[in-house]
């Protein structure tokens, strides 16, 4: 009678350990690539928030909302231009140029950090951390009156968990329209 052979499927203790070594390896590299990855997408993801908003509140401030006209329609002259500052915010008043004269204000206040338009209570951007409007005036080519300017800078500051994320836009705007 013969002896039964013995099989040799199988692998042995050696191979099975360097097998799982590889594999925890490979796990351990997948989840701090997972980790790292997440977390880069929840700044980069802030980032976008940030620059998302404060680009809509600067879009909002020149062209305007709903049936309310921005900056970009206002007619210059002391007469129609009235900036004023107080503590923790400003408000400028002008008018437009459309036939009916619309007037409207658009007004920061560092207390709640929005940028409204009114009439309408229009918010045209929240957490607005930093608004700025300066008013100059540019010396025009061939006339001896002035045109008028206003520099606008806004902020918004994002601040979620660990992440911050830090947003700022300016723009020149010229008031070359005349009243009709």
């Amino acid at each position: 009678m013969k002896a039964p052979k013995k099989s040799k499927a199988g692998f042995t203790l050696a191979e099975l350990m360097v097998a799982s070594s590889i594999a925890a390896l490979v796990s351990a590299v997948g989840f701090t690539l997972l980790i790292f990855f997440n977390s880069a997408w929840r700044g980069i993801s802030l980032r976008l928030q940030a620059d998302r908003d404060v680009n809509f509140a600067m879009n909002y401030l020149v062209y305007g909302k709903g049936s309310r006209l921005g900056l970009r329609c206002a007619v210059q002259g002391a007469d129609f231009l009235k900036l004023t500052q107080n503590s923790g915010g400003w408000s400028l008043k002008y008018q437009t140029r459309v036939a009916d004269g619309q007037v409207n204000t658009i007004s920061w206040s560092a207390t709640d950090q929005k940028l409204r338009l009114n009439p309408g209570d229009h918010v045209l951007g929240s957490d607005i951390s930093q608004a700025t409007m300066v008013l100059s005036r540019q010396p025009k080519a061939g006339s001896d009156s002035p045109i008028i300017m206003a520099l606008v800078t806004l902020r918004v500051d994002r601040v979620k968990g660990r992440f911050k994320a830090r947003r700022e836009i300016a723009s020149e705007v010229y008031f070359r329209n005349e009243l009709l």
